[in-house]
């Protein structure tokens, strides 16, 4: 890159980076933001309660997939901690087959499950929670939803298993924002209530913006005290599909890194416990100030790229004379990749 395009480019990051902004832009008008103040940081506790905690996650990976199908290997796997020692893991892993067939005068995509008795309803292929603008739904996001359900029901049974007290941490945000996930929540939110199982959820990356288009943890960032802290009253929300209160947590003194944080909105005035929780659980160097409970369900429930490919070079010899025919509507999708490893 030239040098004075360089010179810029910096300058022009420079003047985004001036406009700091006053508070958190939401298009929806449920959210009502505040303006930014010093005076919303609170102190995360010391005291480490003795709760349980289940930390979340969910991973997939594509075997095979064309235009009018994506087949994808799931993974949920869960650990359960207390007093910052593992006491339990499991995972629930199963294939998912999101493919195209017509409904009257619908396109919908119908969804098989291979290895658990898992049920996902059809998704209509221009399901407005799942389509791109004005183009119709992709396969393989019709299966990315179906693991974020995967995760809230993993939520639901260890909600069944856990006492008064426990906490359950999902690695996203609290909105139901795909179709399927609110029915799955209002669930979740309801064992909660009745068990009084605390819920709540950190987003590894936020992409919230201020008034201005400046990132939001970065501004709560800018003016924060030192040590740890949560940043409280970011907005009221007044969303059935987000029954949440939204904050900004630095659960490290010396962590580099701002998270986003919700907690179900009946239980935020247990938000004090929860972080303490976490903060007691986000020691290790690997990634400092983020909960170990999380690096670990992350991890697990990961699958490389070699084992997805291990299960597609077994379906395709096990596809025998199909396997020309599936080829070729393979075809109609990985061009990309063809180009991707020429050198």
């Amino acid at each position: 890159m030239h040098k004075e395009i360089v010179e810029k480019v910096v300058e022009k990051i420079g003047e985004k980076l001036k406009a700091t902004g006053r508070f958190v832009q939401f298009s929806d008008q449920s959210y009502s933001a505040a303006e930014f103040s010093s005076d919303n940081f609170r102190k995360i506790p010391d005291s480490t309660p003795k709760s349980k905690i289940a930390f979340i996650d969910g991973g997939n990976n594509t075997i095979l997939e064309a235009a009018s199908f994506s087949l994808q290997l799931l993974r949920v796997y869960y650990a359960v901690y207390s007093e910052n020692k593992k006491r339990k893991t499991g995972k629930n892993e199963f294939f998912a087959l999101a493919s195209a067939s017509n409904l009257g005068d619908d396109l919908v995509f119908d969804i098989d499950v291979f290895g658990k008795n898992e049920n996902f309803n059809s998704v209509s292929a221009f399901d407005r929670t799942l389509a791109k603008g004005s183009h119709r739904v992709n396969a393989s996001e019709v299966v990315l939803a179906c693991r974020k359900i995967a995760e809230l029901r993993q939520a639901l049974k260890l909600a069944d298993e856990l006492e008064q007290g426990d906490v359950i941490v999902l690695d996203r945000d609290l909105e139901a924002s795909v179709t399927g996930e609110k029915e799955v929540m209002d669930e979740l939110y309801a064992k909660a209530d009745e068990k009084n199982i605390i819920i709540c959820g950190i987003s590894k990356t936020t992409r919230l913006f201020t008034d201005t288009g400046d990132s939001a943890s970065a501004v709560i960032s800018s003016i924060a005290p030192e040590g740890a802290w949560v940043y409280r009253s970011v907005a009221e929300v007044d969303n059935e599909k987000h029954k949440a209160e939204i904050c900004f947590v630095k659960l490290h003194p010396k962590s580099k890194y701002v998270f986003r944080f919700e907690i179900y909105k009946k239980q935020k005035d247990e938000a004090g416990k929860v972080l303490a929780l976490l903060k007691n659980n986000a020691k290790d160097p690997v990634f400092l100030g983020y909960p170990y409970g999380l690096i670990e369900a992350d991890r697990f429930a990961r699958i490389s790229n070699n084992e997805a490919e291990y299960y597609k070079v077994m379906l395709m010899s096990k596809a025998g004379k199909d396997s020309a025919r599936i080829m070729e509507y393979i075809k109609s999708v990985d061009a990309h990749s063809i180009l991707d490893n020429i050198t």
